[in-house]
Parts: C-alpha cells; sequence; structure tokens
C-alpha cells in the first residue's frame, strides 16, 4: 500500500510500505525490497490535443500540436505535405541568440540530449505525436551536432529500436543511451558502441528515462514501471522497484524520485 501525502506535508514523518519482491531477469541482481513514500501531488498533469497553424521557425505557417506521450512532444507539421518539421535550437548564453537547425534527422523527433566529446548528442524517435502522420522511419538513430559546423555523425546504436528517450554522460566521457530496454554505451571519439546490457526484455516500449548520481551510478525507467541501477565500474546492474511511473529523477546523493501522472514518490533502496 502506498501512502498519499500532500507536497506541503512533506516535512512531516512519513507513512510508508514495502512493496512486492521484484521481478528478475537473467544478468539482473534483485535489491532488498524497496521503500515508497508518495510525496503528494506538484502539479496537475495537462493533455494538449487538437493543433494551430502558426509560423515556424523560417516564417512558413505549419501545424503545431503537442502530445501527452512518453516522452510528450512539440510537434511541428508541414501542412501541405504532412512531413514532420524537427528541429534542434541552440542558444548563445551571451547574446541570448537562438539559432534553429532544421531538419535534424529525417522524418524524425528528437526526445533526448546530452553533451560530450564537444558535441551535441541527440537521440531521437521514429515517432511524432497528436496530429502527425505514421512513421516513415524504421530505427531511432543516435546523431551528434557540433554548433560551428552541423551533423557529425548519424548512427542506429539498438536496431530495430523507435526511440532513445534517454541519455546521459559519465565521469569517462562514454554516453549512455537507453533503448528497448537496452542500455548502451557509445564512445564518441570511436563513434563506436563499446558496451551494452539488456535491462528488461525488448518490447519495443519507446518510454524510458535516464538519470546519474555523484558516484557515477547510472539509473533507468524502463517500460513505465521498472528502476534499474548501473554500476559503470563494474558493469553490474539491480532492480531498484517495480512501480509505474513515468519520469525518474536522481539526487547528486542517489535519493531517487519517480512520478505517476501528478503523484510524486521518493523511493529508498532495501
Amino acid at each position: 500500500m502506498l501512502t498519499r501525502r500532500r507536497l506541503l506535508a512533506v516535512s512531516a514523518t512519513a507513512s510508508v510500505a514495502a512493496l512486492a519482491g521484484p521481478i528478475m531477469w537473467p544478468g539482473t541482481a534483485a535489491a532488498a525490497a524497496p521503500v515508497v513514500d508518495a510525496l503528494g501531488s506538484p502539479l496537475k498533469d495537462v493533455l494538449l490535443i487538437g493543433g494551430t497553424v502558426a509560423r515556424g521557425p523560417y516564417g512558413k505557417p505549419v501545424l503545431w500540436s503537442a502530445s501527452s506521450g512518453e516522452p510528450a512532444r512539440l510537434n511541428s507539421v508541414d501542412p501541405a505535405t504532412g512531413k514532420t518539421l524537427t528541429s534542434l535550437v541552440t542558444v548563445d548564453k551571451a547574446t541570448l541568440q537562438a539559432t534553429v537547425h532544421l531538419p535534424v534527422v529525417t522524418d524524425q523527433s528528437v526526445v533526448s540530449l546530452a553533451y560530450a566529446g564537444g558535441l551535441i548528442i541527440g537521440g531521437t524517435s521514429i515517432h511524432g505525436g497528436y496530429t502527425v502522420p505514421s512513421p516513415t522511419q524504421s530505427e531511432a538513430r543516435l546523431f551528434g551536432w557540433a554548433v560551428s559546423s552541423g551533423k557529425a555523425f548519424e548512427v542506429t546504436p539498438v536496431p530495430g529500436a523507435e526511440a532513445i528517450p534517454g541519455l546521459v554522460v559519465d565521469s569517462a566521457g562514454l554516453v549512455w543511451g537507453l533503448a528497448d530496454g537496452q542500455l548502451f554505451a557509445f564512445d564518441v571519439a570511436t563513434r563506436q558502441i563499446v558496451h551494452r546490457v539488456q535491462l528488461a526484455p525488448d518490447t519495443g516500449s519507446t518510454a524510458g528515462e535516464l538519470a546519474r548520481d555523484r558516484s557515477g551510478r547510472i539509473y533507468a525507467l524502463v517500460q513505465n514501471h521498472l528502476v534499474f541501477s548501473f554500476a559503470p565500474a563494474t558493469r553490474t546492474s539491480q532492480l531498484v522497484v517495480d512501480q509505474k511511473a513515468q519520469h525518474l529523477a536522481v539526487h547528486p546523493d542517489g535519493r531517487i524520485f519517480i512520478s505517476d501522472d501528478h503523484v510524486l514518490y521518493r523511493v529508498t533502496a532495501g
């Protein structure tokens, strides 16, 4: 049983309950039963549907719409062709001047970003959102973007994966990504995948998030309910909790927070 409390009461003594034992997959260790505290409802979930026509990055009228999928996306579609217009926007912090780069990856949405090796690293999804036509591409792409010169590379890190919803960078500069329940490490210098671990069975899910704490441990939210921790130094993973959630955040000291719709939870690993 999970106890719900309003966010303003977080400082009060928490009511906690241990969840049932975790599900295990080969190669994944099970942690002790975690404790999950419901911290309250910091905000309400908002579903935006429909679309509106307004000028796009280059002054051309486009159809804008917002989706409430995982992750949520702001989409722009060319009304004449039905093509998804996905852009990457860079901002000069000194001048606050924004530069829109379009297109980035053909007919794909940019859904995750990181910075490593002097490049912006991005993960894509073959899907758009509400009012967007069916996908024209079959696999999500990982790309590198140099602010001064544009796209440096584009690769398929996980064949058949429809989205790369999470990216983080470790202390060695490796980019870790999540796709179809698989955690992969990408070396920006060599443009090679140097490690893979299947955290959960491949179900074709496009949902997921990654986070990292101060010690370097990586946390993954997979399939909207499985939270794993992974130690890059030893290449070992364990299931922390099986709890419905759409979002994951990790404090530098390792405290884990997840949210299910408008309810925020704190997870204390066993």
